[in-house]
């Protein structure tokens, strides 16, 4: 493992984010944890190793001011995790668009114009990309089109990514957690509500009851957030990080169903 890193983090406010902030700056890593949740830097100003920056990741300005707020510090950057990102669901066919725009700006293109933007900085000191990925990136559940496809973006964005950055000394590693145990499942739960304002009866009593199951399975079986933040120590100080750091509970399940047929799977998910 190598000395004191300084990162930026994104979403760092709460949730996974804030896991990693803290597990991060207990280990003698600096930290620029950025944020547009304004209540939540505010929790993290003023912690040790810990720079806080409201930022949104769908703003160039704000990306630019945090650019210059690190070239101004008397600390370099040797990595950047990519972790904002928002979650956003429901019957593709049925969907507002501007659901759809709102999930690809956040998940996609602000991962796209940060890691652009951190470039010249990573590139001096051959940092570290580390992007945070899902399980959704790799299987496609009923009703959660928008969200896996953001994460199935990233598996795209991330090999191109580090197939381009490696000859320059920059190493990219995507961590792909299951389900976590943060507080995405209360905002889910407190969505239920709407859900009949917003989408017809052909889709709504499955939709209703494949949230439900995804509440109870994240707020019982999720892993907690201290997992993602180990893998993401782990891919920013090891000499050599690998290109993938998933995390299942069970890797011996989700390896299988990566190979059945679609037919096979498709059945599952039509008794949800």
């Amino acid at each position: 493992m190598n000395n004191q890193k300084s990162v930026l983090v994104t979403g760092a406010a709460s949730g996974i984010g804030r896991c990693i902030v803290d597990y991060l700056r207990e280990r003698d890593d600096y930290v620029f944890a950025s944020d547009v949740n304004k209540r939540g830097l505010e929790d993290l100003d003023g912690l040790e190793r810990v720079t806080a920056i409201k930022m949104d990741v769908t703003k160039q300005k704000d990306i630019d001011k945090a650019v210059q707020l690190i070239c101004d510090s008397s600390r370099s950057l040797d990595g950047l995790i990519n972790n904002a990102g928002i979650g956003l669901g429901g019957p593709l066919v049925e969907i507002p668009d501007e659901d759809m725009y709102k999930q690809f700006e956040v998940n996609v293109f602000g991962v796209f114009r940060v890691t652009k933007a951190l470039f010249p900085i990573l590139l001096k000191n051959k940092g570290r990309i580390i992007i945070i990925g899902s399980i959704s990136g790799l299987f496609s559940a009923p009703f959660s089109g928008p969200y896996a496809m953001s994460k199935h973006a990233m598996e795209g964005y991330s090999d191109a990514l580090r197939r381009e950055m490696d000859p320059l000394g920059i190493k990219v590693s995507l961590v792909e957690p299951d389900r976590v145990k943060t507080p995405i499942w209360d905002k889910t739960e407190s969505m239920l509500s709407e859900i009949g304002n917003r989408f017809s009866p052909l889709f709504l009593d499955r939709l209703i009851n494949v949230m439900k199951s995804g509440i109870k399975k994240g707020r019982k079986n999720g892993l907690e957030p201290t997992n993602v933040a180990k893998k993401v120590y782990l891919a920013l100080h090891a000499k050599k990080p690998k290109a993938r750091y998933p995390i299942f509970k069970n890797s011996v399940i989700i390896n299988l169903a990566r190979h059945l047929p679609d037919s096979v799977m498709d059945a599952v998910f039509r008794k949800w």
